[in-house]
């Protein structure tokens, strides 16, 4: 009988350390628990994680041109540019938190330059620090963020690459961005979540992007209360 009693105990004691217990006075024995371990957010660990995100970004480009043409002629369409690719994200904070973010694809949409000539590949790149505040209620997050920085696409009338003999006229351009996001976490378990995050620019009306984020997280549910 002792012996299964000795073996009871041992086993509260494994399953209360499982559930993350601590001490919560100076009082031996007053503990609180959480279900979630040494996952717990009650862990002493910096909120910090990394997010894998696909992103779809709509902007308008800067007129161009890739035969010397005037750029004061009317184009013969617009300068709609959409954007597609991978992007990383590392993130830090509780309530509040702050990063980076950087990526870059192809134009899947290619704005049409002045002129006859009109590009016939693009390419995309984009870099942005990122502020905002989130919280976390059971396993779902809302939260809002800035993201300032800028982009970089660069268009071309042929693919240097895929023809070698191509002669090859390109225009680049570069331009500041800052947008005002919305995002929207599920926690498939407490450090994995999956994301989506919509963004508007404040700086062009027609400039908007979508992220995708799958998100891995060194505290569970980023700590937040």
């Amino acid at each position: 009988m002792k012996a299964l009693v000795i073996v009871a105990l041992l086993a509260v004691s494994v399953r209360a350390y499982a559930k993350g217990c601590h001490e919560t006075s100076q009082v031996v024995g007053y503990e609180h628990c959480t279900w979630f371990g040494t996952w717990s957010r009650d862990t002493p660990v910096f909120p910090l994680w990394f997010e894998l995100t696909y992103y779809r970004h709509a902007f308008t480009a800067q007129p161009y041109t890739l035969d010397g043409a005037a750029l004061s002629t009317t184009p013969g369409d617009d300068l709609t540019a959409i954007s597609g690719g991978p992007m990383f994200r590392i993130l830090a904070g509780r309530l509040l938190y702050a990063g980076l973010e950087g990526g870059g694809g192809w134009l899947s949409t290619l704005p049409h330059s002045y002129g006859a000539t009109q590009p016939g590949w693009g390419g995309y790149m984009s870099g942005h620090i990122v502020g905002g505040a989130h919280v976390v209620l059971w396993r779902f997050g809302l939260g809002a963020e800035l993201a300032a920085g800028g982009r970089w696409a660069v268009l071309a009338n042929c693919n240097a690459k895929a023809d070698p003999m191509c002669m090859q006229v390109q225009s680049s351009q570069t331009s500041r961005e800052v947008e005002l996001r919305a995002r929207a976490d599920i926690f498939i378990v407490p450090q994995w979540s999956l994301g989506v995050v919509v963004g508007k620019s404040l700086l062009d009306d027609n400039d908007h992007e979508l992220l995708i984020t799958t998100g891995f997280h060194v505290r569970a549910l980023d700590g937040a209360p």
